[in-house]
């Protein structure tokens, strides 16, 4: 008895001591990271050498002729650096370059570049910057806009924002490292925003930019450590430059705004001494002291009163036709085949709108065995949609690795037993998750007998999104007179896991193009017809690698945490509308983006059937904004978001997990770079035997 009330008595003190310590650090968290962001910077221990001598010679600022890219340049000239200042601005950088070599003596090389324009302003840059031993890299181009809702941005400007908010520190990025190593030393300051903290509605876009900005930055830190270089994200609060000159509240009010140099002067005071940072100290006690709900509150209040200060015509709407009863879906027929990347898909069907979307949509993507891919040899056409009003999906293109296009046989439609011969494919997706491959030669056969089967309409359109904003017209065109109900952003890539600097710039537009920018203009395409019907549905597929910064995965894992802030930014703005947004964030689910890996797509512990995740997936919209999709994934992720971590062991090829609490976000960056490390050898493995074979 005496020791049945000892362990009771203990396990209430345990309790006791853990509601305690909760309950400190609810309280206290706030002047932790205070403390903590002001004070760091001074009791790090002092630099062994200056920037000069820690990093190199030179440092490239973009947008350095203006805001806070000058700034930096002017505060990196004083302490003895050469620069490059790179902007569309001629005049500016005329200007800029003549005042910086007058008061600090040092060498300065400007590059006219309009970032706007993606990936053709890179070559050009690469050019100039030939011969240069790069020591310090500031990724601070980028621009804002007047905050509106997201449909009354014009495309051309979306295009401009996520060309220079996310291309253009993703691509010089990846353009410097190589070099930085090759010296053994560097540093890439990523320029992001207080604006990252939450889904901020009216400026929906520009957030979910600077969320992209953290993400990426963090996964790149812990790439590069092992090399010497340096990698910090400064996050400002306001700061008078031109991006907020269209306000009075934010540009002139002193709460708000710090003076450029005032800023600069601190955040390169930090450069080297914290990962990351708000740059100036005023700026951590706004960040880290009003309640997140109170932020939200505000700054819609703020933003809304900035909308009206500067809005001086009303912009155009986009006008429909009435529309007429069918079924949509979008998505590429390659053309040739890829063999860097890696065999990749997403597919979604999806029934009807009706008078209950969530319903209609319901009873469609249960099928998703339609979505019957993998055109032998040459790629695949992917898509299904809906019926009246409609659900329109957006999928992925599908690659097919030059190695094992020879593994795909030819399929006959008519067969009478067509599901025993998904057996006859070795390079098939479990058999079974996915039905067999439709014929390959006639999209238009595949639209039929998804009619037959489920009395359905349904409309196919080719387009690949991967090509960016040119393709976009004509999904228009395609759609006009058909109402939409739903719209399932779902189309995106993924690859194998590897560094940033191994990857080719062409795949980092891809997928820039694929994860973010087709659910942005995809969503500024419906919303306006949603809006005149005053009612619909926007899922928005996004991914648990949002929750954690993951090395060799940074790019995806930072867009999909662009997916989700520009998600729930969305769903504010809408709601009024009778619209609803949904983002789905699922663990790992047996597609083709996990084939290439064994512990992903083959282990009991990870991988999730696409029809059972897609039959609990769908029976969630309209019921949550939110959601993991599938019960499984929402423990796992609850669990992450409740710092969990994965460590894992390997014993005769299996995996083994663990699971902490209270891990701070660097150790479980760590973490999960280990644990990616590990998936990247699979593939690696993989393509060695592919190899000998």
């Amino acid at each position: 008895m005496t020791a049945l009330y000892e362990t009771l008595s203990s396990a209430i003190n345990l309790v006791g001591l853990l509601a305690t310590a909760c309950f400190l650090y609810d309280n206290f968290k706030s002047l932790f990271s205070i403390l903590k962001a002001v004070l760091e910077p001074y009791f790090r221990p002092e630099l062994p050498h200056s920037l000069l001598d820690r990093f190199g010679k030179w440092a490239v600022i973009t947008g350095g002729s203006a805001g806070i890219g000058k700034g930096y340049a002017k505060e990196l000239a004083k302490r003895g650096l050469n620069v490059v200042i790179i902007s569309h601005m001629k005049e500016e950088l005329i200007a800029t370059a003549n005042e910086i070599e007058n008061l600090y003596q040092t060498k300065v090389k400007w590059i006219l570049a309009d970032f706007s324009k993606g990936k053709e302003a890179y070559q050009h840059i690469k050019q100039e910057l030939l011969g240069i031993p790069i020591g310090i890299l500031v990724n601070n181009v980028g621009c804002a806009y007047c905050p509106d809702e997201l449909c009354t941005q014009s495309e051309d400007w979306l295009w401009n924002i996520i060309n220079l908010n996310v291309g253009a520190v993703t691509l010089m990025s990846r353009i410097v490292i190589p070099q930085m190593k090759k010296q053994g030393k560097g540093a890439i300051v990523n320029i992001a925003s207080s604006a990252h903290w939450i889904p901020t509605p009216l400026v929906a876009v520009y957030g979910a930019t600077k969320r992209y900005v953290r993400s990426l930055s963090l996964a790149m830190e812990r790439e590069l450590f092992k090399y010497n270089i340096n990698v910090q994200c400064v996050e400002p609060w306001f700061v008078r430059t031109e991006l907020i000159q269209f306000s009075d509240i934010l540009s002139r009010n002193k709460y708000f705004g710090t003076p450029v140099d005032t800023f600069t002067r601190s955040a390169v005071f930090i450069l080297g001494k914290t990962l990351e940072t708000t740059g100036y100290w005023t700026h951590a006690i706004m960040i880290y002291t009003v309640n997140p709900q109170l932020i939200t509150a505000t700054a819609r209040k703020v933003i809304s009163l900035n909308r009206v200060e500067s809005s001086k015509t009303p912009k155009a709407t986009i006008e429909t036709t009435e529309p007429k009863p069918k079924t949509g879906i979008i998505a590429r027929i390659p053309t040739t085949r890829s063999a860097h990347i890696p065999p990749n898909t997403k597919e979604t069907t999806i029934d009807g709108a009706g008078k209950d979307n969530g319903n209609s949509y319901t009873n469609n993507i249960n099928n998703r065995r339609l979505d019957l891919h993998h055109r032998p040899k040459q790629g695949q056409f992917n898509k299904l949609a809906s019926p009246s009003p409609t659900s329109l999906i957006s999928a992925n293109s599908f690659y097919v690795a030059a190695n094992q296009a020879d593994k795909w046989l030819p399929l006959d439609e008519d067969d009478p037993n067509i599901n025993r011969l998904q057996h006859r494919y070795r390079a098939a997706v479990l058999e079974s998750y996915f039905r067999p491959q439709l014929p390959h030669t006639l999209p238009e056969k595949f639209g039929k007998w998804a009619e037959n089967l489920y009395k359905t309409e349904v409309k196919w359109i080719v387009a690949d999104f991967s090509k960016g904003k040119e393709v976009y017209e004509h999904i228009k065109q395609e759609l006009l007179g058909i109402p939409i109900g739903i719209l399932v952003n779902n189309v995106g890539c993924a690859s194998y896991p590897d560094e940033l600097c191994n990857r080719s710039e062409d795949w980092l537009w891809n997928i820039i193009y694929l994860n973010v920018g087709a659910v942005t203009l995809m969503s500024r395409i419906v919303i306006p017809q949603m809006k005149k019907q005053g009612k619909g549905a926007i899922v928005n597929i996004a991914s648990s690698a949002h929750w954690i910064p993951t090395p060799s995965l940074a790019v995806y894992a930072a867009t999909k945490r662009y997916v989700r802030s520009l998600s729930l930014a969305m769903e504010r703005e809408l709601f009024k509308y009778n619209i609803t947004v949904q983002c789905v964030e699922p663990w790992f689910v047996r597609t083709e983006l996990t084939r290439f890996s064994e512990t992903l797509s083959r282990g009991t512990f990870f991988g999730t059937p696409v029809e059972a995740f897609t039959r609990s997936a769908v029976f969630t919209l309209g019921k949550t904004k939110e959601t993991t999709g599938y019960w499984a994934h929402g423990i796992m992720v609850k669990l992450q978001f409740v710092f969990y971590i994965i460590i894992y062991k390997l014993k005769k090829g299996k995996f083994q997990s663990f699971f902490l609490k209270l891990a701070p976000e660097w150790l479980r960056i760590r973490i999960s770079h280990a644990f990616i490390n590990h998936i990247r050898k699979e593939w690696l493995n993989n393509q060695f035997k592919e190899k000998e074979k």
